[in-house]
């Protein structure tokens, strides 16, 4: 499975590719209006000045991109003032006329890739505004015409206001395209997991009940009925067994939409529940109350819990099982402690769907360490890197 954290990290990496790519581009396409394209001996000396400014702080943040994950006063203040630099660039070079037309969208990219779609659409209109106002400002007596005829004009300001909306829902379609290819990647793993599990668990369970009532019938036919009851107990034993296994594979398909009531009263729920069924007291402690991970973490997270606790019913003979939470700047950290009968590590013992957790650990970055010895309890910790 990949590496979650990591493919973050390549996304936003991209991204900034993305947009610096864009705005080097603008910013060539400018440079070429200016010099080729008869719009240098229309420029002043303030222009001029400002064409530096632009080519200059260009090379800034190409260089220095946003870092929107941090949500910090300093990122809304570098968005604020990109924003106000590129919108301003119209009203200062000629409105409609301006070569900065291009450069004026970069915020409306940025805001797209790393924004939410209820901010970003808002700013989209910002640049169509500013050109509006400066061309009011530049031609009072006739705000459509520009430098250019009366229809071409018009064209152009409704190319701009195509363009900068197309920015702003562009990304979110292509996000469209590739949150589908997660989800099917997803319900394909989960299909081969539940598989596996099902193959481990209730079709071996169901084979032996076939096995032993085979064994019963013939017990019967002999008339040794203390054998046969016994028997029966031990048939009966395994149905049950096998009902809580497919109960708890329904409750591994529910848990990805639990995870949306929130991670830490779904885990509460979990104690409870777990406390109530089986006879097992189950103590949760959160160290804080504000638990901020993304929801593809605290699902695994919700995974790797009800693992953990399953492995305690089947195999602890615990009395008391402790869950534990905290969150740190760096890391945050679970832990599952039971006062069972734990077992030798050092005997190869594969059983309590340690990969499993293991594998869903790994998926977001993170370890997972098992300590337990014969008569001490078993401690299940999983830690990750803050996100």
């Amino acid at each position: 499975m990949a590496n979650w954290l990591g493919s973050r990290v390549i996304e936003e990496k991209a991204a900034h590719v993305f947009v610096s790519a864009y705005r080097g581009f603008a910013l060539v396409v400018a440079t070429s209006q200016i010099f080729f394209v008869g719009d240098f001996q229309l420029f002043t000396t303030h222009n001029w000045a400002l064409f530096g400014i632009v080519g200059a702080y260009t090379l800034f943040k190409v260089s220095r991109p946003l870092r929107p994950y941090g949500r910090t006063a300093f990122t809304h203040a570098d968005f604020a003032f990109d924003l106000a630099l590129c919108a301003s660039l119209p009203l200062l070079t000629g409105g409609l006329h301006s070569p900065f037309l291009l450069y004026c969208l970069c915020p409306v990219l940025t805001s797209a890739l790393f924004f939410p779609r209820k901010v970003t659409f808002p700013i989209a209109g910002i640049p169509v505004v500013s050109l509006g106002v400066s061309q009011l400002l530049l031609h009072p007596t006739s705000p459509a015409m520009g430098f250019y005829p009366l229809g071409l004009s018009v064209g152009l300001l409704a190319a701009i206001v195509v363009a900068s909306f197309l920015i702003a829902w562009l990304p979110y379609m292509i996000n469209i395209n590739a949150s589908q290819t997660i989800r099917r990647q997803a319900i394909l793993g989960e299909r081969s997991r539940l598989s596996r599990e099902i193959h481990d668990g209730v079709a071996q369970s169901l084979g032996i009940v076939h096995w032993k009532v085979e064994l019963l019938r013939q017990i019967i036919a002999s008339r040794k009925m203390s054998q046969a009851l016994s028997q029966v107990t031990e048939v009966k034993e395994l149905i049950e067994e096998a009902q809580q296994e497919v109960k708890e594979a329904v409750d591994e398909l529910r848990t990805s939409a639990e995870g949306k009531q929130g991670f830490v009263p779904t885990l509460a729920r979990y104690a409870t529940e777990f406390t109530q069924t089986y006879g097992i007291r189950c103590e949760l402690h959160v160290a804080n109350g504000q638990v901020n991970l993304p929801l593809p973490a605290e699902l695994e997270l919700l995974h790797i819990a009800r693992e953990a606790l399953s492995n305690v019913r089947r195999h602890s003979a615990a009395s008391m099982v402790e869950v534990t939470f905290e969150s740190k700047k760096d890391w945050v950290e679970m832990t599952i402690r039971d006062n069972g009968i734990g077992f030798d590590t050092q005997a190869g013992f594969s059983g309590h769907g340690m990969s499993v957790m293991e594998e869903r650990a790994l998926s977001l970055g993170g370890e997972l360490a098992i300590a337990t010895s014969p008569g001490r309890g078993t401690e299940v910790k999983v830690r990750l890197p803050a996100p």
